[in-house]
């Protein structure tokens, strides 16, 4: 729909309160965007969409330039969460090379939009790393982000009653109806499942809370790993259920080797976050979810889904394409515009990724973007080296998020998706890297003060 009046308004209103949260509490900046980017209400502005996210993090970027500019210790607080950090400065360059591929792209308007997406990814990025300092901040910025998610999952279970956006025929030929919520598309509706699930995980586990929290959060859990099985995603299922053992095992080895102090701080509810999750789950699938779906899905060989094939016609056709140019690539998002070269063998004109997050980065932008995209997950992922964040319960669910990002990324691609994508940054930004010392105090109160 055209940009009218009152909507421009409600937009320019949606981003003066998040810059005036941003400049009052900088953790806010984040938590603005974990709460608008699961959504859409979409309007045209000439060639480009507004959106409820872009006006937060247009908001939320001015309210913190002007915190930085006024007051000096948030100006400090900035200064040293970025300086010596590989990750923003990698996504930053990364970013740099999408612009600077417009300049050999076919498609240039194409590369415009995927240009400008990597900006809006490395903003939020950056965004919630300078705003979130501590872990009493990544706790705040979390609890907005379960919220969302609740909505989030509740549309998408609702869905699978009264009528869902796509379909696959199982073995027995039936339709199975795969749910998709407010996302672009049920994969992409796996790939946010699977960044929300660890973090609230490792909340339940990890952190001491109110009982009537915790209940909710335990029901939460069990409704979005429901939505996770209605979506069908294969690569979502199992790169969610990676990051999963990763949280479970950061918990049974801090259960096995922590101090007793450390030790009598940790909440003892493993067993009742299953059982709930059990409790919710059953039921869901019992009603919704079929044997043959369950097969075709979750238990059958890549070969012999029509999904996997079309996957292998897509990374042929990456692989031609970047040999055509290996360094730099045929252009931003122009992987999308140059595929009809390949001959493809499909049932329609395919204009889109190349469902292969790796393929897909050194098609559009050649080795040299692959790499920068290496150094910068290689910069995240080894921040496990740090005790910081197998001390911080939102960091620990973050890095099982990243695990499961990076793994999904083998088979699908994620990043044209904002609703997806702005999450995915949004919460391993919650990573800690040069933050302040944890207050486990604040999150466990029986963890002991010194």
């Amino acid at each position: 729909m055209p940009l009218t009046t009152p909507v421009a308004l409600c937009y320019i209103a949606l981003a003066i309160v998040a810059g005036v949260l941003a400049y009052r509490a900088t953790w806010t900046a984040g938590a603005s965007l974990a709460a608008t980017a699961p959504f859409a209400w979409y309007h045209a502005l000439g060639p480009t969409l507004v959106t409820v996210s872009k006006a937060a993090f247009v908001g939320s970027l001015a309210g913190l330039l002007i915190a930085a500019i006024v007051r000096p210790q948030v100006r400090a607080q900035f200064a040293s969460a970025l300086r010596g950090d590989i990750a923003p400065s990698a996504l930053i360059a990364f970013a740099i090379l999408a612009v600077a591929s417009i300049a050999w792209s076919e498609n240039r308007p194409d590369a415009i939009r995927d240009a400008l997406k990597w900006w809006w990814y490395a903003g939020a990025f950056c965004i919630t790393a300078v705003a979130v300092r501590s872990s009493a901040d990544a706790m705040k910025v979390a609890s907005v982000l379960f919220i969302a998610s609740a909505v989030v999952g509740l549309d998408g279970l609702w869905q699978s009653f009264t009528g869902a956006p796509d379909v696959f025929k199982a073995a027995d030929g039936t339709l199975v109806p795969r749910i998709a919520s407010t996302l672009e598309g049920p994969n992409q509706f796996g790939a946010y499942l699977e960044t929300v699930i660890p973090v609230l995980l490792s909340v339940l586990l990890f952190a001491r809370l109110h009982r009537i929290a915790f209940i909710a959060g335990a029901l939460l859990l069990g409704l979005l790993t429901s939505d996770l099985l209605l979506s069908f995603s294969r690569g979502a299922f199992w790169a969610c259920a990676a990051g999963t053992v990763l949280v479970v095992a950061a918990y049974i080895w801090t259960r096995r080797n922590a101090d007793v102090h450390v030790l009598a701080a940790l909440p003892k509810r493993g067993a009742v976050v299953a059982a709930s999750v059990a409790l919710f789950v059953i039921p869901v699938a019992g009603a919704v979810l079929s044997p043959d779906a369950l097969k075709h899905e979750f238990l059958a060989t890549p070969t012999a889904t029509a999904s996997m094939s079309v996957r292998g016609q897509l990374w042929s056709c990456a692989d031609s394409l970047i040999a055509s140019a290996p360094i730099f690539g045929v252009g931003a998002g122009n992987f999308a515009d140059r595929n009809a070269s390949c001959g493809l063998q499909l049932d329609a004109a395919w204009h889109g990724s190349a469902n292969n997050w790796y393929l897909e980065t050194a098609a559009d932008l050649g080795f040299a973007g692959l790499a920068l995209l290496a150094v910068f997950l290689g910069g995240m992922l080894l921040r496990a080296r740090g005790t910081e964040l197998w001390s911080d319960p939102i960091a620990v669910g973050a890095y099982g998020a990243l695990l499961a990002i990076v793994l999904h990324g083998f088979v699908d691609d994620t990043m044209p998706f904002p609703k997806a994508a702005l999450t995915f940054f949004i919460v391993i930004a919650m990573i800690p890297a040069m933050r302040e010392k944890p207050d486990l105090a604040a999150l466990n109160p029986a963890y002991p003060r010194s």
